[in-house]
């Protein structure tokens, strides 16, 4: 019962602050999907707060399994010069994509924890299958989105600090 209280005063405090202090990433002509500040998802569903939470405390919650090593490390070469093409799994969505001279990666995460907190999100289940420091020099990083699972503060701040490689996101992720 803690924990459901504790889950509700985040959340509560979440709502007032993005209520409170609204963001708008980016300005740009209307479509149908979005109004010239905010971008939404255009088919329509009961998305109220009570039915979000509703949700929350019925769902069914699988057991999170422990921390597991991969089952083998990859070590992939410096770079492929022809036009081969060589994809390394490293976990959830992020690949490394290496082919014609270019090292590309994909929602980029090596954190232990998908979160706004380490102690708020979901831990990863299973370790990188390759390590950080056996990265080849990354040239492209390529966000799909910004949920957490994919747009991981910390790995991006690591790669460009010791990468520097061409960021391609979505509209409106530039600034984040």
């Amino acid at each position: 019962m803690k924990i459901i209280r504790y889950l509700f005063i985040c959340l509560v405090l979440v709502l007032t602050f993005y209520k409170l202090f609204p963001t708008t990433y980016y300005k740009g002509p209307i479509s149908d999907h979005f109004d010239g500040k905010h971008f939404y998802n255009s088919i329509k569903d009961d998305g109220s707060f009570l039915s979000v939470l509703k949700w929350q405390l019925t769902r069914h919650r699988p057991t999170w399994p422990k921390l597991q090593l991969p089952q083998q490390y990859d070590y992939p070469p410096k770079i492929i010069n022809d036009n081969s093409i060589r994809v390394s799994t490293i976990g959830h969505s992020t690949l490394l994509i290496q082919t014609h001279g270019v090292n590309i990666l994909t929602d980029p995460i090596w954190s232990k924890v998908t979160g706004p907190f380490s102690f708020l999100g979901a831990k990863r289940a299973v370790m990188p299958g390759v390590k950080f420091k056996d990265l080849p020099k990354i040239d492209v990083v390529l966000i799909s989105h910004n949920h957490y699972d994919h747009m991981d503060k910390d790995t991006i701040v690591k790669l460009y600090q010791d990468h520097d490689p061409l960021f391609i996101t979505p509209l409106g992720n530039d600034s984040i």
